[in-house]
Order: C-alpha cells, then structure tokens, then sequence
C-alpha cells in the first residue's frame, strides 16, 4: 500500500523528542495510539468514520524519522496525503520544539509511561490472542498445498483445453462436454466420471479466475483448520454432491462445470464451523460476517441465466451437513477423544447418495446417441448453417404442398398456382440444399441434405405431372402415380438418414 517516509534531524535528547512528537500527536490532525522507547504509531485525523493513515515516528540518535501509510488497501495515493502527513507532522514538531515548557515536556513524559505500559499490556493480550486462534485453527506453521494443487491442476487443465479449442473467453461448449463437463445424457447414461471430472473445467478465463480466488480466499483458513485428509474430502464430496443437486434440478440439457458447487462446499463447511464455538469470538464475528456475504452475493448472483444455482445450493447444503460433522470430530479431539470414524461416513455417505440417484435415474442408450450425435455434427463449424439451410427448406415446401392440396381452387387457377408457385419453390429449395456440397460438415449432414435433395426433384416432377392431368394429357395419371411412389420412397429414406 502507498506510503511516504521523511527525515529529519533534531538537538534535543531521545526522550524530549518523544514528549514533543506526543504533543503532536494530540494536536487535531493526529491521534496516538502506541509508543515504545523510541518510536510511537498513530494515525491521521479519522475520515467518515474510519481512520486515517497510519503514522510512525522513530528517533535514532539526533534523527528522526516520520512514515505516514495507508491502511484500508489503497493502490494509490493520488492526493498525495502520505507527503501532506509527514510535512504537516514534521512542521508541527519544529514549531513545538521552540516553544514547549518544561512542565508540558514533564507531563507528557508521564503520560508517555503510561503509554509504554497500556502498549505491552495490549501487545500481551494480542499475543494471548493470536494464542488462541492459532491453536483453534492451526495457523502457524501450517501451509495450503492442496489449495494450491487444486488451483495448479484447474489452471492446466483451462490451459489444455483452450489449446484443444475450448476458448479463452468465449467458451466453445462442445470441448467441454468432450472433456468432462456434467451433461445429463451422457453422465446418467454410464460417464458418471464426469460427476468429477467437471469440476476442473471452467468456461472462460473469467469463470477460472473468480473461482480460483475464492478457493484461495477459502482455503487460507480451511486447509490448516481441517488438516488435509478432511480438507480434500470435503472438497470433493461437496463437489460430486453438487454436481448431482444440478442434475435433480435441470429437466432439460444442461451443460454444466466449475469448481464453484465444491468451493460453495468449502463455505458451507466454514460458515458451519463459525457458527459454533470452535473458533475464538475476536475473529469469528468478522469471518462470519464476510463469509456469509459472500454467500447471499453468489446465490443472488446465481439467480442470472447461465449461473448453475442448483449446483451451487447443493455444495453449499453439503457442506454445512459435513462441517458440523467434522466440528464434532475436531471438538472431540481437543478433550482427547478421537472420532476417527467421522471421515470414513463422509466418504460412504456421499458415495451412497451418488449411487442412489444415479441407479435410479438412468438415461437411455437412445438419449445418449442423440447427444453423441449432436456432439459429432457440431465437430464442424457449418453446422449451424446446415441447420439454417435445412430448417429453411422445410419452411419451402409446405406452401407448395398447401396449393397441391388445395381441393378448393378450379383447375385453370390451380394449374396456374402450380407453375406460378409450387413449382418454383421446389426450385428454390433445390438451391437451398444444393449449398451443402460447399459447408464443412459432416458426411451424415451430406447424406441427409442428398436424400432431401432428391424428395424436392421428385416431389416438382410430381407437381408437373400434376399440372399434366390437370391439362387431360394422356398418359399422365399413370406417371403420376409412379412418380407418387417414388416421392413416398424419398420421403422414407429421408426420415431414415434424419434418425441416423
């Protein structure tokens, strides 16, 4: 944080210097809050509420040193206050050193013991204190290298896939399914891996980087809280639970992935040990306040489309249930009792719901292959505009089949409707297909856009045949006929090429 350190010299001895920087620091501008033998801390007149910048004043010898820091996670110091504090402190010092008494220098010296003793009666208890805390949550000499693994291993796999094409910022979805994203037809129908798998997998770099820094954030007071055996459990259980509560709640397809629904977990097992006596009340209160924020903000958040809210309610569901189990378990063992049976019911219980939900609700071979399907006509990117194409040439044949059909019309007006109308929209719809030859897709899309191909020119011909029975041709209502049965052919064939 922007901070701005000034010095300057002074005749007087250590002690007198001290006096009169105490003097200052009772001025309005400054407050004092700590000294020691040489040097005192205090800040900068408190601003809505909230104090100032943080100044401290060091004398070694005849010189003196004033630092003026910010406190509240400033980037910059754009009004340049740090400089303001230090010359405005050092100015104050030099006016009161020329005109401050002897029994002002005696009364502040005493006021200085003072001072100096609330100050190690203070460090004492902060120390008793961050006693405390640390032996609630296993701060000290701990460290987090599962959060880091865990973020390693999302970061190379983001990397991985956006090599494979998954994209950077714009997800490409079809690379996703590919690697292991949560996809109901295909996780319901035997990849139930993928219940795992896709928490690794994120949608754009933005999707990676928040996560990543609330697992971080989670993971400075959980890992060395937990120990790592509970954490990781935790962390995987929450996330294969979540994963399941975000297939309850989709009916229809839905791809889904993140590490959010296990970090969700991880608060829910945090927010859970805040919530008893675990953890000393001088942290708690702060940590439950910002961790139950933090909370409310995502699940609120998660109310926008495209935010797979289910996962992260069953996460965060999963989560308190595992974190007041492992509150017992941890309270137990401060009295000496080890409930080592705890971690073990974790695992089995989840593997339990999982297996439950997953045996009783299974997706059909078909449901799969139709999504395998979709999967391998999406390889290829005209896909979608073989869909336009073939989407329009439906939407072109059913006026030409209206006027065919139309009883109501008089022969002269629908022979005319015929080769006015019918005719050319077959025509264009001939133009329509004929475009895929020059798409990228796949050979099945050919082969449907071929056997459509082939309807339209039977089904023209038997709009021409039509017109000549209209005329009285002979002969005409033989080929009519024939033609008829090759158009029920085509008509077949094509439904057959649009299953497979």
């Amino acid at each position: 944080m922007p901070k701005y350190t000034q010095t300057f010299s002074t005749d007087v001895e250590t002690e007198k210097a001290m006096a009169i920087a105490y003097e200052v620091f009772r001025s309005p501008g400054f407050r004092v809050q700590f000294a020691g033998e040489n040097k005192m801390i205090g800040h900068s007149s408190s601003r809505f509420n909230k104090q100032g910048e943080q100044i401290d004043f060091t004398i070694e010898g005849n010189l003196c040193e004033v630092k003026s820091e910010m406190i509240h996670n400033e980037s910059f110091d754009i009004l340049k206050k740090n400089k303001k504090n230090a010359e405005q402190f050092i100015a104050e010092f030099q006016q009161i050193e020329n005109t401050i008494n002897p029994e002002q220098i005696a009364n502040n010296e005493i006021a200085l013991q003072s001072l100096r003793q609330d100050t190690i009666t203070q460090a004492e208890k902060d120390e008793a204190v961050a006693r405390e805390i640390n032996e609630a949550m296993n701060l000290e000499g701990s460290n987090i290298y599962v959060t880091y693994a865990i973020i390693a291993i999302n970061i190379i796999v983001f990397i991985l896939m956006a090599i494979a094409g998954a994209g950077i910022v714009t997800p490409n979805p079809l690379v996703h399914i590919q690697w292991g994203s949560n996809v109901a037809p295909l996780t319901l129908s035997g990849d139930y891996w993928r219940l795992f798998t896709n928490m690794f997998i994120h949608f754009g770099i933005i999707h990676l980087l928040f996560n990543m820094y609330c697992l971080y954030y989670i993971g400075v007071y959980l890992e060395p809280l937990l120990g790592k055996a509970r954490y990781i459990t935790a962390y995987i259980c929450t996330g294969i639970l979540a994963s399941i509560t975000s297939l309850w709640w989709h009916t229809e397809f839905a791809n889904s992935a993140g590490a959010s629904g296990a970090i969700f977990g991880l608060y829910g097992v945090f927010f859970a040990f805040l919530t008893t006596k675990l953890i000393p009340a001088v942290v708690r209160n702060s940590l439950l306040k910002s961790i139950g924020i933090f909370i409310v903000f995502n699940l609120v958040y998660g109310l926008k489309s495209g935010v797979d809210n289910s996962a992260h309610i069953g996460g965060l569901v999963s989560g308190l249930v595992i974190g007041y189990l492992y509150t017992i378990a941890i309270q137990k063992e401060k009295m000496g009792v080890k409930l080592s049976f705890i971690l073990p019911v974790v695992i089995v219980v989840s593997l339990l719901i999982t297996y439950g939900y997953t045996s009783t609700h299974t997706i059909s071979s078909t449901e799969r292959n139709e999504t395998l399907r979709y999967m391998d006509f999406a390889k290829y990117k005209d896909d979608d505009k073989f869909t336009e194409y073939y989407n329009a040439f439906i939407d072109m044949q059913q006026p030409a089949l209206d006027i065919e059909n139309d009883k109501t019309l008089e022969t002269q007006t629908l022979i005319k409707k015929i080769e006015q109308e019918a005719i050319p929209s077959w025509d264009k719809a001939a133009e329509v297909l004929g475009r895929v030859d020059q798409l990228d897709v796949n050979e099945e899309r050919k082969k449907m856009a071929n056997a459509a191909l082939k309807y339209v020119s039977l089904r023209k011909q038997e709009a021409e045949a039509m017109v000549e029975v209209l005329k009285e041709t002979p002969g005409a209502e033989a080929k009519l006929e024939a033609v008829r049965s090759s158009v029920n052919n085509a008509l077949n064939e094509m439904r057959e090429k649009n299953k497979n």
